[in-house]
């Protein structure tokens, strides 16, 4: 059996985080077949939504972590470690991460930053339940969610004195785009969204409360009706302009930064006519000719999240503990729910910049250090191996744990005659010399710049 095509291995790092090397000994698994059989097989198998598990408890030598997490609580009590913790976790362990992928998109198109684990939690849920699914349900349970929606200064909004701000940015960022709605569009829309408060803090569930409701006729978009929000979703969605917005942004997202306007165009129709079904979206996008593109492979740069996940699925290593993935995203750049703006994170090559930058190229191969305590971090058999093996990663290692099985990783591929490049790089291995591809170890790739696309 020769090793996964780089069209595969591509197919998988868009949509999946990467092929997992757990799969490589399933002759049935799709990473084994061409790309139009992989994707049926992938679509076909997507697990069925379930809320988060917790992993909290997972993998702890010693129980000095929950003191430290404690601890860490008193500084920062609104803190969601949690929630993001059991989402990475879940998301490298997954058969079938395509969901996972979708809702990071989501998390990517409509960011929000975090108030508290009670808020966070819930709209973790929102995200990852609607990923694939119709736009206007995400949209729903988005507008009863008081961390959204504070976020967006919308709750306590009357009909008197309606808050403009949600309905500015639900038309410009979130459906239609700069330049596709008008001053008034943003009035009436603000008329639509009055209403919603939250009767009880403790219930992360806004309600609308009837005497602060506009019921009067709007004027929106050219058409003039009693519009309550849920119309007005609706109205806003159905137009031509919103599945042209959201389709090149799903493409620059999982294809290219540059789609050209006949891949949008393709992508948009299929979208609206599927009644902006997300999963229909998906399905198309890979099923085109062009998503293959030798131009379009290795081409994009990973945000820190599926930098982080791609690298776990590809070799089998893990990272554990609330505290590990709180400062794997905090270094790599990219804390879960809290994006730097409203407009969300950066992509591209902004990436590649800075401190992040030097960040992204260290932190893998400093995992492979680090990997398999087996002594308390509280303990002086553990303080004592720090200053005496890798000195300068003392730090570094006090906030890190993961477990990899590197004899396995190497006998999988082995086994398969898969280089260690191909595995990793994909048609990034082709930019290597032919020495590089054959005598570059996990370390080197990890570090080299072709890993930082896929």
């Amino acid at each position: 059996m020769s090793a996964p095509s780089l069209q595969n291995l591509h197919l998988f790092n868009r949509l999946c985080f990467g092929g997992r090397l757990q799969d490589l000994d399933n002759p049935e698994s799709a990473i084994w077949k061409e790309p139009a059989s992989a994707s049926k097989q992938l679509f076909g198998s997507i697990p069925s939504y379930k809320p988060l598990k917790s992993y909290s408890e997972e993998f702890m030598v010693d129980k000095s972590e929950f003191a430290r997490v404690k601890e860490n609580r008193k500084v920062y009590p609104n803190s969601f470690d949690e929630i993001t913790h059991n989402w990475l976790r879940h998301t490298a362990d997954s058969s079938n991460p395509i969901r996972e992928k979708a809702a990071l998109f989501w998390m990517h198109f409509i960011p929000v930053i975090g108030e508290s684990e009670a808020r966070v939690k819930p709209l973790m849920e929102i995200y990852r339940k609607h990923a694939l699914g119709k736009l206007e349900y995400l949209f729903f349970d988005l507008f009863l969610n008081p961390n959204f929606m504070n976020f967006l200064t919308a709750v306590n909004s009357t009909k008197d004195s309606p808050n403009q701000n949600l309905a500015r940015e639900f038309m410009e960022l979130f459906t239609l785009g700069v330049n596709h709605y008008t001053e008034n569009d943003v009035r009436e829309l603000a008329r639509c969204f009055a209403g919603f408060v939250q009767p009880n803090v403790k219930i992360q569930t806004l309600s609308l409360k009837a005497e602060n409701q506009d019921f009067g006729e709007k004027t929106l978009m050219g058409q003039r009706k009693a519009y309550d929000y849920k119309e007005a979703i609706r109205w806003i969605i159905a137009q031509p302009q919103t599945s042209q917005f959201i389709a090149k942004r799903v493409l620059q997202f999982y294809v290219t930064t540059g789609p050209s306007a006949e891949m949008v165009e393709a992508c948009a129709e299929v979208y609206h006519a599927s009644g902006h079904q997300f999963q229909s979206l998906l399905e198309f996008m890979v099923g085109q000719s062009w998503f293959y593109d030798a131009k379009y492979m290795g081409n994009k740069v990973k945000t820190p999240i599926e930098l982080l996940l791609q690298f776990q699925h590809q070799t089998g290593l893990r990272t554990y503990g609330l505290m590990c993935h709180w400062h794997l995203q905090r270094w790599l750049g990219q804390q879960l729910f809290n994006p730097p703006s409203v407009g969300g994170w950066p992509d591209g090559n902004q990436w590649l910049n800075g401190s992040v930058l030097v960040s992204r190229l260290s932190l893998l191969r400093n995992l492979l250090i680090i990997v398999n305590r087996t002594q308390p971090k509280n303990g002086f058999a553990y303080k004592l191996h720090s200053w005496l093996s890798h000195y300068s990663l003392r730090l570094f290692r006090w906030n890190m744990d993961a477990k990899f099985d590197e004899d396995a990783y190497l006998a999988a591929l082995e086994k398969h005659k898969i280089s260690e490049s191909h595995w990793l790089l994909g048609s990034g291995a082709s930019k290597l010399s032919a020495e590089e591809q054959t005598s570059l170890g996990l370390s080197e790739l990890l570090q080299h710049p072709n890993y930082q696309y896929c």
